[in-house]
């Protein structure tokens, strides 16, 4: 189950992350800001140095499912519906928050919501199952609506944890998280980047 999880977390975020960086046409309206933001070279060594391999990761899935026994990867199905875990369509408004709509909003709230067996989030009524964006957001934006980038989002919430949309609303660009979000996130920290 956690290798199947891994595998469609990994799945979602290069899709999210190709979504992201692919080009608009010239002749379709964007109102949204492209918060899409490569770190400095040194963030981006330091980023690397954390990473671990797709296929190390799998291989650790893999063995850690069998019992330390490697296996050969199941075929895929040809259609996966699994809308059930993610939560509502929400809205980044004007700030250039995509990578962490993408990467805590979504991703991370699938993640957990499969893990804990929770239905479909809905932040209107279950703010407590739903990741907050800002929290993401606001960890890896340099301290302004500058936008960020997936993997150092991800290396905070490796850190840190990622709070709830109950902690730490959505609202702007700047709001450093207070003492009870920071705490409430521990928990939701990811095991690797």
């Amino acid at each position: 189950m956690k290798s199947r999880i891994l595998r469609l977390f990994i799945l979602c975020s290069a899709a999210v992350v190709f979504l992201i960086q692919a080009p608009l046409s010239q002749s379709a309206p964007f109102v949204f800001k492209n918060g899409i933001k490569r770190p400095t070279p040194e963030r981006e060594k330091y980023l690397k140095s954390k990473m671990i391999p797709f296929e190390t990761a799998m291989a650790r899935q893999q063995a850690s499912a069998k019992g330390g026994r490697s296996y050969a990867p199941e075929a895929l199905p040809p259609r996966v519906v699994n809308y059930q875990s993610l939560p509502v369509v929400g809205n980044q408004g004007n700030l250039g928050s995509c990578s962490a709509w993408a990467v805590c909003y979504y991703t991370k709230t699938f993640q957990e919501a499969k893990e804990h067996g929770w239905g479909r989030p809905n932040p209107s009524s279950h703010p407590e199952q739903v990741s907050s964006p800002s929290f993401g957001y606001n960890l890896a934006n340099d301290g302004g609506d500058n936008g960020s980038w997936p993997v150092d989002i991800e290396d905070r919430i490796a850190d840190h944890g990622c709070a709830t949309l109950q902690d730490m609303p959505y609202t702007n660009a700047t709001a450093w998280p207070s003492e009870t979000a920071w705490r409430n996130a521990i928990p939701y920290r990811g095991q690797d980047v």
